[in-house]
């Protein structure tokens, strides 16, 4: 996962920002860090998921985020994802296992 993680990295600052290339790099570098992040879930949960660290996750930036990673999937398409919240909530919870789920 570091190799394919480490290589995206080197092809996304390597290439020309005019080239047409630049979207395909930058999904494959989201798109692997995305499997880093489910892969760290897993083993959080596989080891002892009771004792999963916990601490305070503001949640406006972790749907902003989720968000945002969605929108290549959502491109062309008829559908508007939007998000209103009227206050800054937060959880305690593990933001990794938060963000996965989201």
């Amino acid at each position: 996962m570091a190799i394919i993680g480490g290589a995206a990295e080197t092809l996304a600052c390597q290439l020309p920002a005019d080239s047409h290339l630049v979207p395909s790099a930058a999904r494959i570098l989201r798109t692997t860090q995305e499997m880093q992040r489910q892969l760290t879930c897993l083993l959080l949960l596989s080891r002892a998921p009771g004792a999963v660290p916990r601490n305070a996750v503001a949640l406006r930036p972790l749907l902003e985020s989720c968000m945002e990673r969605c929108q290549p999937w959502l491109s062309g398409k008829p559908v508007t994802v939007a998000f209103d919240a009227r206050h800054d909530a937060v959880l305690v919870t593990n933001a990794d296992l938060a963000h996965s789920i989201i």
